[in-house]
């Protein structure tokens, strides 16, 4: 599974890859959710949407895909993740927290120019970091320029 969460308002982009073994050891630990978080993550927008689901790490239910992410503007991260804050302890990274709460936990409304950013961005992380590649005449696709990432596994 690609999880992902991405700090994009920085000169190199950082990029958390979020593995299964990861979730795994946040769902041992016991700690309240922050319901001022939750609804922040749930009132951000979606940015890329995969129509498929994946299967929870703990159970037979069927949850949004890790290839659909979400974004607030200056985070993007898996819309999977969501389920697994709510559910099993998942742990943000530190510094995606102390943005948040920066704002006062007030999600911005996406601008057209910001949404199409975001999509470029989309593309390059699907195409740089995961090594994916299509075929399309999208203007996007085309346009998206390679970023530098540093990268983090969670």
């Amino acid at each position: 599974m690609k999880r992902i969460i991405d700090e994009i308002r920085t000169d190199k982009i950082r990029l958390y890859t979020v593995s299964d073994a990861y979730i795994l050891r946040c769902s041992d630990q016991k700690k309240e959710i922050n319901e001022r978080l939750d609804r922040y993550l749930n009132a951000s927008t979606y940015i890329s949407i995969l129509l498929d689901t994946a299967k929870d790490l703990f159970s037979d239910k069927q949850i949004t895909s890790g290839e659909t992410w979400i974004s607030d503007g200056a985070w993007i991260w898996s819309a999977d993740l969501l389920h697994y804050y709510k559910h099993y302890n998942f742990q943000w990274p530190e510094n995606m927290i102390h943005a948040i709460k920066d704002r006062d936990y007030f999600v911005p409304v996406l601008t057209d120019d910001q949404l199409l950013k975001l999509e470029c961005i989309t593309f390059d992380i699907k195409r740089s970091v995961f090594k994916e590649s299509w075929h399309s005449s999208n203007e996007i696709v085309n346009q998206s320029p390679v970023l530098a990432y540093d990268i983090h596994n969670l």
